[in-house]
């Protein structure tokens, strides 16, 4: 999935928790080593491309912030110190796991099970016309939904 649409379904999930800021941080947290490359490069050589001479440390980063080994085990650490005030840091994981279902094989597959298997789920291609359509249009429902229903509690709870 991408990252904006990563950013809105993650700000649904959280929008009740006291700390739904700090899940947006890190419902992109898994991109930001691609997504600071992109950027550096733009700016660099001006070109916009995602993977064209990505250095291998990025697609070793990129490994890392998608592997839902790691992610667990963050989280898992975190919260055994911590306890309810780090759910948000469910997005992490979250974001693997849609990533997982939403990315085909090929330059944006996800090695979910790094570092102990390279295997990636070939699913769905985010990047598909009508997938990005009906993944904004959902969202927008379950948005006004949501919002509606929250609105409706805040209202009842006066």
């Amino acid at each position: 999935m991408d990252t904006i649409a990563h950013l809105l379904w993650t700000y649904l999930i959280f929008i009740k928790d006291k700390y739904w800021k700090y899940a947006l941080v890190f419902a992109v947290f898994p991109d930001v080593p691609l997504l600071s490359y992109i950027v550096y490069n733009f700016f660099t050589t001006g070109v916009f491309s995602l993977f064209v001479n990505c250095p291998p440390f990025i697609y070793f980063l990129e490994q890392v912030t998608h592997s839902l080994i790691f992610s667990l085990i963050v989280v898992l650490i975190l919260f055994l110190f911590f306890r309810k005030k780090v759910l948000f840091l469910l997005a992490w994981p979250i974001h693997i796991v849609v990533d997982i279902f939403t990315h085909a094989r090929g330059e944006y597959a996800t090695s979910f099970l790094f570092p102990f298997s390279e295997y990636t789920f070939n699913g769905l291609d985010w990047k598909n016309t009508y997938f990005l359509i009906i993944n904004y249009v959902l969202f927008l429902i379950v948005y006004f939904i949501v919002v509606e229903n929250v609105r409706r509690n805040k209202n009842i709870k006066k």
